[in-house]
């Protein structure tokens, strides 16, 4: 229902095709990586850099549980 109305994103997209249950750990731990370097490019530059970096982390950490919801 998200992915046909307003709240629907490339990211929303992917889940289910481009973002499996079977590649998302995978993933996961890709994206974790690219905020490591994230959070070393940008540290220092204010409170903001720290809490985009947190809630990304969020967001990978739980990328496996989010796509094996979408494919149920």
């Amino acid at each position: 229902m998200l992915r046909s109305g307003t709240a629907s994103s490339r990211a929303l997209q992917s889940l289910g095709s481009a973002i499996t249950p079977e590649n998302a750990e995978h993933l996961s731990k890709l994206q974790l990586i690219d905020m490591d370097l994230f959070r070393a490019a940008f540290d220092g530059h204010g409170p903001t850099v720290k809490a985009v970096t947190e809630r990304a982390v969020i967001g990978a950490e739980d990328l496996p549980k989010l796509a094996a919801l979408v494919t149920k």
